[in-house]
């Protein structure tokens, strides 16, 4: 007793997730970006691993893959016509699917935890405490803490959520990288308002791609939203797990709208990954 009281130093909080259940489901579109030498690969890959948790998950591409499905554009492929390529897939996902209530972007490096999206925990916090007299006391702290994103939002309202960072532009941007959640309402803005005027929308297609959509999204109305969770955490990072984990997010760390602290952090949506194939 007096060596598990030692280990204690006073107090362990024991988390218990009792249970894990659909309220009201946000419908959710995942679109991922990729190329045709990945289709096999990363792409592949994201399939298995979460984008089949989303209730609709197309992958954009130049080539068409049943197996995916990935939806074959008329776009240039390349990184530095990421623009060109999120115009077009935006707007015919718009013209595609407008049944859904939220559109979320992910590149196939991008690693999603969809039931911090879309799911409710109901999770109890026991604190266990030893007394002067050797006596175990558990106490419930809190009755239920409530971890879900997309529920507390309006689809309606024109916003946009991700990783903010802090370049570029005054009010910053949401990382591609990190991937980036529109509301209906936004997407439809951005087809019908932002790419009929290039005084709003840039035309030229190689261009940053989430720094321009940025820019369009702002000049037609669409927020920033608050994209952390109630402890102030980043939900959606621009790095991958080793990297956070060993330190080596220094420009992470320098270039987010908000200050960083712990990241990883029971609510986090997003993580930008890198694979390995053997």
């Amino acid at each position: 007793m007096m060596l598990l009281q030692a280990a204690f130093s006073g107090t362990l909080k024991i988390y218990y997730l009792e249970n894990l259940t659909p309220i009201k489901s946000p419908k959710i579109l995942c679109w991922i970006t990729t190329i045709k030498e990945n289709h096999e690969t990363k792409a592949a890959i994201v399939k298995k691993t979460w984008c089949f948790k989303c209730d609709k998950c197309i992958f954009i591409s130049s080539e068409a893959d049943v197996t995916l499905p990935a939806v074959r554009l008329n776009i240039t492929e390349g990184r530095d016509y990421l623009w060109g390529k999120t115009k077009t897939a935006l707007n015919y996902i718009y013209n595609h699917y407008t049944s859904y209530e939220w559109y979320l972007k992910a590149d196939d490096d991008t690693y999603v935890i969809v039931e911090n999206l879309k799911f409710k925990i109901n999770v109890t916090v026991y604190t266990l405490s030893v007394n002067q007299k050797d006596d175990f006391l558990m106490n419930i702290e809190h009755p239920t803490i409530l971890r879900y994103f997309l529920y507390n939002q309006s689809c309606e309202e024109p916003v946009y959520f991700g990783g903010r960072l802090d370049a570029e532009i005054k009010n910053g941007y949401m990382s591609g990288g990190a991937g980036y959640v529109l509301s209906r309402y936004a997407l439809k803005k951005f087809v019908t308002e932002g790419l009929p005027d290039r005084n709003n929308c840039a035309f030229y297609n190689k261009l940053y791609e989430d720094v321009e959509l940025a820019r369009c999204l702002e000049k037609i109305g669409v927020q920033r939203g608050e994209s952390r969770d109630v402890e102030k955490k980043h939900r959606f990072l621009a790095e991958s797990p080793e990297a956070l984990i060993a330190g080596d997010d220094n420009w992470l760390r320098n270039w987010t709208f908000y200050p960083m602290g712990a990241v990883c952090v029971r609510h986090s949506t997003s993580s930008s990954s890198s694979y390995t194939f053997n």
